[in-house]
């Protein structure tokens, strides 16, 4: 029997409060920003104050709800944000929707489950609703809840959207355990690097003296000082010619984000110039640093690591966007892990807006100041040796497990419209229920 999603879900709209109601810490919002990857991101969150929750728990998040985004850019446009969806993970209980998106919560278990919902709309015949029914311009579309609550289709008996959902759930649960462990070994790298180089609290510090901040046999440079080659990047051609001849990706601002937390696939992938390659071929140990683009909210100066298996995973060369460049450190002088960690904490502490300017609504960097006035303290070569003997292996620990994780969503990936078609049965299997569906009461 065919349904409607109006015939088996309750939706419930994200709420309208003001900005200048968000507080430091409280009830987590999530907004449309923070759907990434089928799940939530918990980056850039706002919070509601806990005085807040009478008024508007009308919008609280359970897990498993699904939240699909009502407004952004038409679904055929890259990266597009209407008709995305996410699944709310149990991390995320509690937290309120914000508005731009609508919350599907299953009224009817004995018909649906909630975790085959979710699936379901990962697939074309959803995306294809979603697209026939967006009104607007490419960039600013609206998916009217109306329309949402008019897909219809037939689902497979219950028992069967459960073990369907238990064969997707095992791959997501262990795509999550990889991002826990991901952000978890960055995080421990990042912490020795403050222990030793911020705190100076680096081994043999009891017995070094310290005169005016700076450890005996430290040294300050300016960043020229320790760039052994830098240069902007480029675009290139989507297709093959004469001229643009040579293939390679291509990494932009906003893949920084996303390569930070291991998707080495956001790249796009197109054609250059042979001299222009040949001059912005990255190598292992190189940084993109992103100069010019941005916004009021996005502050410039996002940077990447280069690593190893970074390039051994995409298997072709790799340069840098035209907003970015690329830098290359003098390895005497400072190795790229300790530099990785330097960039790392001075974009997120905000101090390389120092350096950024804004006009006619587009954001630059001030590349060539930065590189001229800004300092840091350089520990000896002993200390950066043995800060690089503990971090190595953990960045490519953190790098094994993204690849792991890209094999693991391209097989889901090719799971899934198999399942939920069901060309694919499970009926006769013994399907054992992952723990993340059994600690939700499924």
């Amino acid at each position: 029997m065919d349904l409607s999603l109006d015939d088996v879900c309750e939706f419930i709209n994200g709420g309208a409060w003001s900005d200048d109601e968000y507080a430091g810490d409280g009830i987590r919002v999530v907004k449309v920003t923070n759907m990434k990857n089928g799940t939530i991101s918990d980056e850039a969150l706002d919070h509601l104050p806990v005085s807040k929750y009478e008024k508007y728990k009308r919008h609280e998040l359970r897990p498993n709800d699904l939240v699909v985004a009502t407004v952004g850019s038409h679904p055929n446009q890259p990266g597009s944000v209407v008709g995305r969806t996410s699944r709310i993970p149990e991390s995320f209980r509690g937290a309120f929707l914000n508005q731009n998106a609508a919350c599907l919560r299953v009224k009817r278990p004995d018909l649906v489950d909630q975790r085959f919902l979710c699936f379901l709309s990962e697939t074309i015949l959803f995306k294809h609703h979603i697209e026939s029914r967006a009104r607007g311009s490419a960039n600013q579309v609206r998916m009217a809840i109306g329309d949402l609550r008019q897909f219809t289709t037939s689902y497979p008996p219950l028992p069967t959207q459960r073990k369907i959902a238990a064969v997707l759930a095992a791959y997501d649960d262990l795509i999550e355990a990889n991002r826990r462990r991901i952000a978890l070994l960055e995080r421990m790298a990042e912490e020795i690097y403050r222990e030793w180089f911020v705190r100076l609290r680096f081994p043999g510090h009891a017995t070094t003296q310290i005169t005016k901040g700076i450890p005996t046999g430290w040294h300050v440079k300016k960043l020229r000082e320790i760039t052994e080659y830098y240069i902007g990047g480029g675009w290139g051609e989507d297709d093959a010619s004469t001229s643009f001849s040579e293939s390679a990706f291509v990494i932009r601002g906003t893949d920084i984000p996303k390569l930070e937390e291991g998707d080495f696939e956001s790249c796009p992938y197109r054609f250059h110039k042979p001299s222009n390659l040949k001059s912005r071929t990255l190598q292992a140990g190189d940084f993109v640093f992103e100069v010019s683009g941005g916004s009021k909210d996005q502050l410039l100066g996002r940077n990447v690591q280069i690593t190893d298996q970074l390039l051994k995973h995409l298997g072709a060369p790799v340069m840098c966007a035209s907003f970015c460049k690329q830098i290359r450190f003098d390895p005497q002088q400072v190795s790229s892990n300790f530099m990785r960690f330097f960039l790392k904490l001075y974009y997120t502490s905000d101090l390389v807006g120092i350096y950024q300017i804004q006009s006619t609504g587009i954001s630059n960097y001030q590349f060539e100041s930065f590189l001229t006035y800004q300092t840091l303290l350089i520990p000896p070569v002993e200390l950066r040796s043995q800060f690089d003997s503990i971090i190595k292996p953990i960045i490519e620990s953190k790098d094994l497990l993204s690849v792991s994780t890209i094999k693991l969503r391209r097989t889901r990936d090719l799971l899934l419209p198999r399942l939920i078609s069901g060309k694919l049965p499970v009926e006769d299997l013994p399907i054992a229920f992952p723990p993340s569906m059994a600690n939700a009461g499924e």
